[in-house]
C-alpha cells in the first residue's frame, strides 16, 4: 500500500466450497471458522459501497520536498471486480437495515445522512483450542452516505468492558467519525459535496 515493508498477515478461509462440511457452513453464519484482517474487512466493505469493485488500498496521497512542491501522486487504482453490481447493491440495502430498523439503529446516527453498516462480536480464538471464554473483538464496519458512499469506517474494540455487542460498543464511535468526516468533506468541497436530507435529520425510533 505504497509503504516500504508494510506487510500484512494472511486472512483464512477454507479455499474450496466443495470441501465446506455442514458444520463449517453453520459456523461461517456467525462469523467463525475464518479470519481476517481490519484491511481485509475495510476493503471487502469497500468494495460493496462501490458496487463491487475493489480497490488498492492506498495510504498516502501524494509525497511532497521541504518546499511543499508535489514529487509523487498517488491515484486510486481499481485491483478487479469482486462481486456483481446487483449483488452489492442488494447486500448494501441489507446492511442499510442494520442502522435503519436493526441491532444498530439506537446506536448509529449520522444526521441528514443514511448509513449502512455490519455489527460484530467475535469470539477471540485460542488456536487449534478454540475460542476464549467471555474475550471478544466488538467491531462496526459501515459506509456514509448510502447509498453512493464517500466514507468507509471501521471501529474495532479489543476485549470491552461490560457489553460486548458490535453495535452497543462500537456504533457511538462510528456516528461521531462519520458525522465530523461528512461535516469535514462539505466544508472542502462546498455545493459538490453529499446535501444532508432534513428528512434524515431525526434519529429513527
Amino acid at each position: 500500500v505504497e509503504l516500504a515493508n508494510l506487510r500484512e498477515d494472511l486472512g483464512y478461509v477454507a479455499p474450496r466450497p466443495e470441501d465446506w462440511g455442514q458444520r463449517q457452513l453453520a459456523s461461517f453464519s456467525f462469523g467463525q471458522s475464518m479470519s481476517l484482517t481490519p484491511m481485509q474487512l475495510i476493503r471487502a466493505s469497500a468494495a460493496i459501497a462501490n458496487d463491487g469493485v475493489m480497490m488498492k488500498p492506498m495510504l498516502i496521497k501524494e509525497v511532497r520536498d521541504e518546499e511543499g512542491r508535489i514529487v509523487k501522486r498517488f491515484e486510486p487504482e481499481v485491483m478487479r471486480r469482486v462481486i456483481k453490481p446487483e449483488t452489492a447493491r442488494e447486500v448494501e440495502k441489507m446492511m442499510q437495515r442494520v442502522t435503519r430498523e436493526g441491532t444498530a439503529r439506537k446506536f448509529v446516527f449520522v444526521p441528514g445522512y443514511s448509513t449502512s453498516g455490519k455489527t460484530g462480536s467475535a469470539q477471540k480464538a485460542l488456536g487449534s483450542k478454540g475460542y476464549a471464554a467471555g474475550k471478544f473483538i466488538s467491531s462496526f464496519v459501515g459506509f456514509v452516505p448510502s447509498p453512493r458512499a464517500e466514507f468507509v469506517i471501521l471501529v474495532l474494540a479489543d476485549e470491552p468492558n461490560g457489553s460486548h455487542w458490535g453495535s452497543e460498543v462500537c456504533g457511538p464511535a462510528f456516528s461521531g467519525i462519520a458525522q465530523k468526516a461528512m461535516l469535514s468533506l462539505r466544508l472542502k468541497e462546498g455545493a459538490a459535496a453529499p446535501p444532508p436530507s432534513p428528512a434524515l435529520m431525526t434519529r429513527p425510533k
